[in-house]
């Protein structure tokens, strides 16, 4: 259905043009990545309302998905974190959501013998950010 595609597309504009202050941007958070030396590739903004959220971006490694999103407020990030978890468990089993003020992150990390997990680090740098130890 092309109409649905084309009232995706707008909407995810429409989220880009109206993002709100927040106090962990995503863009802090790829940053703050990148300084800490994980490298993730093909970044780019992702349909925030089927999470609840108002702005997510998602990018990626070899078998690791981070995704980041941004909520109007602290109580709709934890309501957006639990409905992402009930409506997305049986598609991502090894998902970590962690949430810094009204920003959630979410590490979907494929299951491999013998190798890093990076997911650790990932989440410990994004808890870090935004004044919060």
């Amino acid at each position: 259905n092309m109409q649905g595609v084309a009232q995706v597309l707008a909407a995810v504009k429409q989220e880009a043009a109206t993002r709100a202050q927040v106090k962990v941007p995503t863009d802090a958070v790829f940053a703050a990545l990148q300084s800490a030396g994980i490298e993730l590739g093909h970044r780019k903004q992702v349909y925030a309302a089927l999470v609840g959220a108002q702005y997510c971006e998602a990018a990626g490694a070899p078998g690791i998905a981070v995704s980041v999103c941004e909520y109007r407020s602290a109580e709709a990030a934890t309501k957006g974190m639990a409905a992402a978890g009930a409506s997305f468990k049986a598609m991502a089993p090894n998902v970590t959501r962690t949430r810094n003020d009204s920003t959630v992150l979410t590490v979907n990390r494929a299951p491999a013998a013998g190798s890093v997990d990076p997911s650790t680090q990932i989440i410990k740098v994004f808890s870090t950010l935004g004044g919060r130890a």
